[in-house]
């Protein structure tokens, strides 16, 4: 897609200065959301002889991420609540089913969006009307161009992507711009791959005034304060202040995996012990495994022919130095710091207790916000559209705080449990102190005593 021309030919229509700096920050969190990055994946190193290139391993970490965020704030159990019955059919249809959410599976799509809206900065829902329907279209932040933004609110937008007809490319350029009259016009222009403008389908509107002061679209960011440009109206990613400690964990797996490819054993043996073809090519006892068997010519190695190399692995020292990278990570991502779990090989989501003084919880919270919001925005735009009066439409978006559990509040149900006989004193002392159960019961008893017997609180 060819940036520079279409900002050229905003600004020509618009008369606005426009920028494209921003667009190489989301280059590259685009880059680290896919799990490579060439500047820091791709390097290289002298082995003695030539300089060779080499790659990185990757935990893919940014990606993981983003995931895990899109599905704390949107997953199954988020709802959508709307005071007015007609308007909450049109949107959800009946007992949540249809509507212009079901027409457009909006659930998983906006999980979706939302991903990438948390790895790119910035996403946008888009209204379009396609044969009388509405249709939700999901754009990225590297198809959205800012035109007009009060107070970080954008206000007047173009969304540029690209498009295949008939094997060829070609640039689509969706503009919403405010009319005189204060309502939004909304124009569909189409470019080849020179840039010029041309006419792929006679039922698109090329310019289309929507009557009314609602946007057809609904921008969404992180609730992260932008301080790469304090003036963008667009947002930053979630892990944009964290990509070093994404370079931490990927040089951490990389030692990891390094150590392993290069911790096989060796054997080193006297060319005399190296097989020989007819045709007078030596062959090692096994071709296949062309890194065990080296030669070192008519040399010994302590009086000996043959001598084994066994390298030590470091795999509790390597896989400690790559939890304590995650730990770093899922902090810096506002994920608290022991998010994430690197157990045999793989990372985990850990199993912990949030409560309402977490960063987590905060940070949950925090983002809550941004994502009612745009829903809430999405909403009445769809019901402008519909006919309802948005301004007498009350939208509350039910997230799911299933993950939060409040400590205090279940350490005295569990004192409860116990004064009633439904819990031993020593099975609340091992939750709650740790311990085995045979030290427990030799602190406490068994639970054939009487009394109450807790331990003072903390």
């Amino acid at each position: 897609m060819n940036l520079s021309a279409i900002i050229n030919h905003l600004r020509n229509k618009t008369g606005f200065e426009l920028s494209t700096g921003y667009e190489n920050n989301i280059r590259v969190w685009m880059d680290w959301y896919k799990g490579y990055y060439k500047p820091f994946h791709h390097y290289t190193d002298f082995n003695g002889k030539e300089t060779i290139g080499l790659e990185r391993y990757s935990l893919k970490m940014a990606k993981k991420v983003c995931e895990d965020w899109a599905s704390l704030l949107l997953n199954e159990k988020t709802s959508i609540v709307i005071n007015n019955e007609a308007a909450n059919r049109v949107i959800q249809g009946t007992n949540m089913m249809g509507g212009v959410f079901g027409d457009n599976n909006f659930w998983y799509n906006a999980n979706e969006l939302l991903e990438k809206t948390f790895a790119l900065g910035t996403g946008a829902f888009v209204l379009r009307l396609v044969n009388g329907k509405i249709r939700i279209a999901y754009i990225t932040a590297d198809c959205i161009i800012p035109i007009s933004f009060e107070q970080g609110v954008i206000t007047e937008v173009a969304f540029a992507s690209e498009l295949r007809h008939k094997g060829q490319p070609y640039t689509y350029l969706e503009t919403h711009m405010l009319g005189e009259n204060g309502n939004y016009v909304i124009t569909n222009e189409y470019f080849d791959r020179n840039f010029q403008k041309v006419t792929l389908f006679d039922d698109v509107i090329p310019e289309y005034d929507t009557g009314k002061p609602y946007p057809w679209f609904s921008v969404m960011k992180p609730n992260i304060t932008n301080n790469i440009d304090l003036n963008s109206p667009l947002g930053v990613s979630v892990f944009s202040g964290a990509v070093d400690a994404l370079k931490g964990v990927d040089l951490a797996f990389d030692n990891l995996c390094t150590d392993f490819y290069l911790g096989g054993k060796m054997v080193m043996m006297n060319e005399a012990l190296i097989g020989q073809e007819k045709d007078g090519r030596k062959v090692a006892p096994q071709t296949s495994k062309k890194r065990l068997f080296q030669t070192i010519g008519d040399s010994v190695i302590d009086g000996k022919m043959c001598q084994e190399y066994n390298p030590a692995l470091r795999v509790n020292e390597n896989t400690e130095g790559v939890q304590a990278q995650l730990n770093y990570l899922s902090s810096k991502c506002g994920l608290g710091e022991r998010y994430y779990s690197f157990n045999q090989g793989s990372v985990a989501t850990a199993t912990q207790v949030v409560s309402e003084n977490s960063s987590l919880f905060r940070n949950i919270k925090r983002h809550e916000i941004n994502v009612e919001q745009a829903l809430t925005r999405l909403i009445k735009s769809i019901l402008s559209i519909e006919g309802f009066d948005p301004e007498s439409t009350e939208v509350t978006v039910m997230f799911d705080d299933s993950i939060i559990e409040d400590k205090a509040a279940e350490r005295m149900q569990d004192r409860q449990d116990v004064s009633m006989g439904a819990m031993k004193l020593w099975e609340y002392r091992v939750k709650w102190y740790g311990g085995t159960d045979e030290e427990a019961k030799a602190i406490v008893g068994d639970g054939t005593d009487k009394g109450d017997g807790f331990p003072p609180e903390e």
